[in-house]
């Protein structure tokens, strides 16, 4: 800030506690990555519990980060610079947080950290009263999913509707509690100067001269009568109060002649008799233009934009068309400045969320994903609005930051959620029990971090100054929707998909003969192939394992992806060794669309090998929303599965040919 020149504001001075709120959201999920790990083995020690944190949560913390920064740095395009300053300072804040955790909280662990994990697990549910939570999250969201959904449309419409009723209140004064001494202290003044802020109602005229005419300068007087009639202005000033004087003046102070002389001769004397000074402030030298000075208290910003519109129509109707008039003054740009909070931030949040809908789109391959992590998100900021409008809260600087400590908070949890489902989704074939899983998993961040926050913003309520007090009630309550919003909606949403991020897809090495031979992925790019094999489910299998065993009955087939496997015929104490598979291979393809099939044949893994399962439910529920993917697959499958019954034909025609005739 000191090196750019940004002032510390209201909104800037905020920043090194927002960047508290949100990084603690991340050194969090680091430090449960961090135990975990220490949890996996009994061998687990420092270093390696730093690694496999590094593994888990590495890449949705440089998302997330980089997410929330975006976020912030939306906020540029708003045409107050308060606002812009804070968002060039916070997403700046945001990135530099973001290397400074990466850097420092690793080497802190691996030199100072904890070497056993504290962390207690029951079949992988969380102890205690977060143990409770996650099993209450998922048995209603398993039997009552629909309720769920229902209940929350029906909360969010019935609380939305009062987001159209949010105002806006940039009146300094609102910032204090009523009963404030300096409150007191300014109602005091305004009362004793008729209004403690003034603006300008200026007049012009094509007509030369036009208000050193008896008619010009009654159009003045007709206008500042209206201001006076309507009791919510101070005191007006104008060059019509000059000439009543003069003219009661010229009368020996008679109070009969107090008023524009309808005479032109008289005010031609009286205008010869001004001199420059005394008039200066009320109309130029060529009177061509005229002025009237207005006081008024009128501090919020909706009721004063309410009376100017009102003020307009009533002058238009006395002032004719003689005369063009205008409404001016600091208090007035700012007070208009201060109505682009509303349709700023209006269109941040539109273009927030539009980023994150491309972001998760792109990051996670699919537009539906896109579209499910943005319900979380977005029903925490119409909740945070809608009760704005229902209590009456002012849409101010501070409260107008609710929305981006929302979005960066919720963003954050829905990133960490979709990441650890896309990961347990390959290691459960039920998107029921990779979900359980995820929620297990994550509860424990999730739920820590936003009732702390939420304390921590609750703090805020007992403020003397009324804006911190209403955004401390805001950001407190903003917490626990977003964390009931991601516990109690993404389970039911997740069930619908299945996921393959960016990064799993690059990361993801296959031989080169899965790529090119494989006749399961003839006509697939390799980008797609590594899509359909992470949309699937992929297992690992040790030396010696076996993968299939004749006449056990089952479904899918396989392919293999790395290593080599033995198939075998063996019946009572006879082992055949039949033919050695190599990656690229498809076997027990019979079962693909079966769901009791019997195997012919045992398949032993020789080494370590990696095999992608697939079978009809998965791969059409996996690929749903590739249709194009799923096409290609099928047809494949199909090839292969006509390819089998031609070669047992051959086979069959062959035997018959031998026998004997």
């Amino acid at each position: 800030m000191a090196a750019t020149g940004i002032p510390i504001t209201l909104l800037t001075a905020m920043v090194p506690a927002l960047i508290i709120v949100i990084g603690s959201t991340e050194d969090v999920h680091m430090l449960s990555a961090y135990m975990a790990g220490l949890g996996e083995s009994e061998s687990s020690n420092r270093q390696s519990a730093v690694a496999s944190m590094a593994r888990r949560v590495g890449v949705p913390i440089l998302i997330t980060s980089l997410t929330t920064a975006v976020g912030f740095i939306v906020n540029t395009v708003s045409e107050i610079p308060l606002i812009r300053e804070f968002a060039v300072v916070s997403a700046f804040a945001m990135v530099a947080n973001l290397v400074v955790t990466v850097l420092a909280l690793p080497s802190q662990l691996i030199l100072f950290g904890p070497s056993k994990s504290s962390i207690d697990t029951k079949e992988q549910v969380p102890t205690g009263l977060i143990g409770k939570v996650v099993i209450f999250v998922e048995q209603v969201t398993d039997r009552y999913a629909t309720v769920v959904v229902t209940v929350f449309a029906i909360v969010l419409l019935s609380i939305g509707m009062y987001v159209p009723d949010v105002r806006v209140n940039n009146d300094p004064l609102s910032y204090f509690q009523p009963d404030h001494p300096f409150v007191s202290d300014a109602n005091q003044l305004a009362d004793e100067l008729s209004g403690l802020k003034i603006f300008s109602v200026t007049f012009s005229s094509v007509i030369p001269e036009y208000f050193s005419t008896t008619e010009g300068v009654k159009k003045i007087a007709a206008a500042q009568k209206l201001l006076e009639d309507q009791e919510l202005y101070g005191k007006t000033q104008s060059f019509a109060d000059i000439v009543k004087i003069m003219h009661q003046e010229m009368h020996r102070g008679d109070t009969a002649y107090y008023g524009i002389p309808s005479d032109q001769k008289d005010l031609d004397l009286y205008v010869q008799t001004f001199s420059r000074y005394d008039i200066q402030a009320f109309v130029t030298e060529d009177y061509a233009r005229a002025r009237i000075m207005v006081r008024h208290n009128l501090s919020n910003s909706l009721a004063l934009i309410e009376a100017l519109n009102n003020l307009e129509i009533e002058l238009n109707k006395v002032l004719g068309d003689e005369v063009e008039f205008a409404m001016t003054g600091k208090n007035l740009m700012v007070n208009r400045a201060a109505q682009h909070l509303i349709s700023g931030q209006l269109s941040s949040l539109l273009l927030v969320l539009t980023i994150i809908f491309l972001l998760f789109s792109i990051l996670y391959t699919s537009v539906l994903a896109g579209l499910l992590a943005l319900v979380p998100n977005v029903v925490p900021v119409v909740l945070s609005f809608g009760f704005m409008g229902m209590l009456g809260v002012p849409l101010n600087p501070a409260t107008a930051m609710v929305a981006a400590i929302v979005i960066g908070v919720a963003v954050d949890d829905t990133i960490h959620l979709m990441t650890r489902f896309g990961v347990e989704s390959r290691l459960h074939l039920s998107e029921s029990d990779a979900v359980r899983a995820t929620i297990r998993g994550q509860a424990v961040p999730i739920i820590s971090t936003s009732v702390a926050l939420a304390f921590g913003f609750s703090v805020l309520v007992f403020s003397n100054f009324s804006v911190v007090a209403q955004f401390g009630l805001l950001a407190a309550a903003a917490m626990l929707y977003a964390m009931i919003s991601d516990l109690m909606l993404m389970p039911i949403l997740l069930r619908r998909l299945r996921l393959a991020t960016v990064w799993d897809i690059v990361a993801l090495k296959l031989d080169r003969d899965v790529l090119v031979e494989c006749p399961l992925f003839q006509g697939m790019s390799p980008y797609q192939i590594k899509k359909v094999a992470l949309l699937s489910h992929m297992q690992d299998f040790d030396a010696g394992e076996t993968i299939l065993k004749r006449g056990e009955r089952s479904s899918g087939m396989y392919v293999l992806l790395k290593g080599t496997a033995q198939v075998q015929f063996d019946k009572d104490e006879l082992t055949l060794d039949l033919d050695v598979l190599k990656p690229g291979d498809v076997f027990g393809e019979i079962g693909f669309s079966g769901t009791d099939v019997e195997r012919t044949a045992t398949v032993v893994a020789i080494e370590p090998i990696s095999v992608v399962r697939l079978d009809e439910a998965s791969t059409q529920k996996g690929l749903r929303f590739y249709p194009t993917l799923a096409s290609r697959l099928h047809r494949n499958i199909s090839n292969i599965l006509g390819a089998r019954l031609v070669e047992s034909h051959d086979r069959l025609a062959d035997a018959v040919r031998k026998q004997p005739v």
